[in-house]
Parts: structure tokens; C-alpha cells; sequence
């Protein structure tokens, strides 16, 4: 007799060697997935003058697949080691950090030898980042960048490409694994409520690219491992994407029933805060057909 299934029945893995993708499912303890599907339909009624109902006609399917998880896989970790480095200096009394990537794509669906029942996707070649920092104000020695003022940092001035930032995710014995990059400060919310802390909570854009340093023991999210030792750094590049060979992911809904996808990563986002996990999630667009079993 057939009966409900729960999520503890089901997997997630990404079966291309050398892809992004794997990359970052291998280092991941992905506890959520969603898979979301749609075609495109049309309202094909005709003037008739019956006031009849509307009569619909069906179009392309697309897709996309979102997840989250904890990282490291092995040993996922609070953020307590976490940090935030601006402009070569510390700064203090961060409460939380996020970095948001944008991957971007393009539609490429277009005529072929055999009728296209699915919408085609690849990567737009460019990714944007950018996210969100909150700190408690203090009396003294606050200004981000600086070790000897205490005043309130604006948005950055007219005529900046940005200034170096450093995002640490977790500290080893050894080597500190951090995300840096170039950063413009978008926008500054002051909150200030009698008898409670007042915060400061910035809003940044990345200006060029990412540089993602890995940190003791644990693999990079996005980098061959293989080409990257502890306290060594690699730059983000766009998703892995090959047409018909993009990566692929299985996600086995039951034993013997599976969901098996071609997709690239189009957007990650990234949390760390003194005393939750590291949580990472992210989309994936799906750019051919979905075959289940």
C-alpha cells in the first residue's frame, strides 16, 4: 500500500566532475531543495460572441532549482570566527554579514532540427555581488577604515571604485577562510530607539571581481580543490556552463524516484553571524529537459 514520504527519504548530488556545481555540493550540507517548474500558456479565445470560456494554449517549460545548507559539510560551524576587514582595518562589533552573487543569464531558445519543447538558458558571461553588514555603534573608534575616528560612515562619495574588504567566513589554526573583494557602501540605515543598542546597517555593491581564500582543512565553495592549498586564493569566475554538458544534479525524491536536471548556479548567497550556522543558498536555472524515474 502506497503511503506520504517525508524529506528524510531524499538526496541531493551533482554527478559532473570539474563543474561549480560539484564543487560546492561536495562541501555543502544541503538540508532543503526545491524544484520549480512552469510552461508558459496563452489565452487563444476567440471573438466569437458566445461568452464562452477562455480556451488556452500551452508553451516552452523552464525551471529552476533552489537549495540550501550549512557549511562545511563535514563539520558545519557557527559564524563566531567570522569577520570584517575594511580598508586593512578590523571592524568592530560586527553583528552579521551576508554576500549576495547574481550569476546572471541570457534566453537563448531558438529554432532547431527537432521542435524545442523547453527554454534554453546560458550564463550572461558577467555576475554582480554585493550584501548587507550590520554594526552596533560604539562611542569611540566605530568609522569603518579608520582606527581613530568615531564618526558615522556614509555611502561612499561620487567618483570611488570601491575599497578593499575582506569577508571572513571562519578562522583556522593557520589560514582564515575570506572572501575579499572591492566595495562600494550603497546605502546607511541608523537606527537610534531610547534604551536599546543603536545600529548601523550598511547595504554594499561589489566593484570587480571576488578572491576566495581558502582556510584550514576545509575545501573552497567554488574552487577546484585540486588547484588550491590552505591559505592559497583563487578568483571567482562565471558559472560552469556547457551546452548539453552543463552540470548535472540528481535529486532522488524516494529510492528508484529521481529527478535528474542540466543547470548551471545562477545566484548564491552567503550568511554568517556570531551564533547561527554558516548557511549558503542558492538557484540553479534548469536549461533543458527534466528527465524523472
Amino acid at each position: 500500500m502506497a503511503f506520504p514520504i517525508t524529506g528524510s527519504t531524499a538526496t541531493v548530488t551533482s554527478v559532473t566532475a570539474g563543474t561549480d556545481v560539484k564543487f560546492l555540493f561536495d562541501v555543502l550540507k544541503i538540508n532543503e531543495v526545491a524544484i520549480n517548474t512552469e510552461a508558459d500558456e496563452f489565452d487563444i479565445s476567440e471573438l466569437s460572441g458566445s461568452g464562452a470560456a477562455v480556451e488556452r494554449l500551452s508553451g516552452l517549460r523552464s525551471g529552476t532549482m533552489t537549495f540550501s545548507g550549512f557549511y562545511p559539510k563535514a563539520a558545519p560551524k557557527i559564524g563566531n570566527t567570522g569577520l570584517l576587514k575594511y580598508n586593512a582595518v578590523t571592524v568592530g562589533f560586527v553583528q552579521d554579514w551576508t554576500m549576495d552573487v547574481d550569476f546572471g543569464e541570457i534566453d537563448i531558445t531558438s529554432f532547431n532540427a527537432t521542435a524545442p519543447t523547453v527554454k534554453k538558458f546560458m550564463p550572461s558571461g558577467l555576475f554582480t555581488w554585493g550584501g548587507t553588514f550590520n554594526v552596533h555603534m560604539l562611542n569611540e573608534d566605530n568609522a569603518l577604515g579608520s582606527a581613530t575616528d568615531d564618526e558615522v560612515t556614509l555611502p561612499t562619495a561620487a567618483g570611488s571604485t570601491g575599497t578593499a574588504a575582506i569577508f571572513q567566513i571562519f578562522t583556522g589554526a593557520t589560514n582564515a577562510h575570506t572572501l575579499s573583494g572591492n566595495v562600494l557602501l550603497r546605502s546607511l540605515g541608523h537606527s537610534i530607539r531610547k534604551a536599546d543598542k543603536q545600529v548601523l546597517a550598511y547595504a554594499y555593491s561589489g566593484s570587480g571581481g571576488v578572491t576566495e581564500q581558502q582556510g584550514d582543512t576545509y575545501d573552497p565553495l567554488r574552487i577546484d580543490p585540486a588547484t588550491i592549498a590552505p591559505g592559497g586564493s583563487a578568483a571567482w569566475t562565471g558559472p560552469s556552463w556547457t551546452d548539453a554538458t552543463s552540470p548535472e544534479i540528481v535529486v532522488t525524491a524516494y529510492s528508484g524516484r529521481t529527478y535528474t536536471i542540466k543547470a548551471f548556479l545562477k545566484s548564491l548567497s552567503i550568511s554568517v553571524s556570531p551564533g547561527n550556522p554558516i548557511a549558503i543558498n542558492g538557484s540553479l536555472r534548469i536549461f533543458d529537459t527534466i528527465t524523472t524515474a
